[in-house]
């Protein structure tokens, strides 16, 4: 409930501002904002939830990696891949 209210506000702000070329503007042209607030929200919750799940701190600038590359947690341990491996 508080995600969507926070997303409610976010969506008035961006509507408010004269860059009109963020998602969330163009989403907002094509739906109404009682839909628009809920994938505000989701959006925002994915986020949380990938930040804790993965015990890591939000950072702005992030650029995720490509699927399917090994990488390794904050103990060290691979990931499991992402992309099926080739059948032979």
């Amino acid at each position: 409930m508080m995600l969507i209210h926070g997303a409610r506000s976010v969506i008035h702000r961006a509507t408010q501002r004269t860059d009109a070329h963020t998602w969330l503007v163009k989403l907002t042209t094509r739906r109404n904002n009682y839909v628009a607030a809920p994938a505000m929200a989701n959006t925002g919750a994915r986020t949380v939830w990938a930040l804790l799940a993965h015990c890591r701190e939000f950072k702005s600038g992030y650029a995720a990696a490509r699927c399917g590359i090994d990488q390794t947690d904050s103990k060290g341990e691979p990931y499991r891949r992402l992309l099926r491996q080739p059948a032979s």
